[in-house]
């Protein structure tokens, strides 16, 4: 069985990367597969896991052609899609209706 949780605030310093990085912990500790994907365009969880946020990253999500499996890093702290500064422009490339814009 698949499940998703998400731990979202738009507002900083309320313990968002370490909520993830430690419910996480617990599950791949209980057997389970986790894969966090970083949405944040400060990226810490994506420093935090030790991945690297300049390669392929969550941005990469939105470009139709992107299959997800290839933008998974796999660290010695689990599996994460790295954050992106690019992100906190992300608002700008959906249109009102959130369809993307094309290019």
């Amino acid at each position: 069985m698949k499940e998703i949780i998400a731990i979202v605030s738009r507002k900083g310093g309320t313990g968002k990367t370490s909520s993830c990085q430690t419910i996480a912990d617990g599950i791949r500790r209980a057997g389970y597969s986790v894969l966090l994907i970083d949405l944040d365009s400060q990226h810490n969880l994506t420093a935090a896991m030790g991945a690297d946020p300049g390669g392929l990253n969550s941005t990469d999500l939105f470009d139709i052609g992107t299959r997800p499996a290839r933008l998974i890093q796999h660290t010695e702290n689990g599996d994460i899609i790295a954050g992106s500064d690019d992100l906190a422009a992300g608002d700008a490339v959906l249109t009102d209706n959130g369809k993307i814009k094309k290019a």
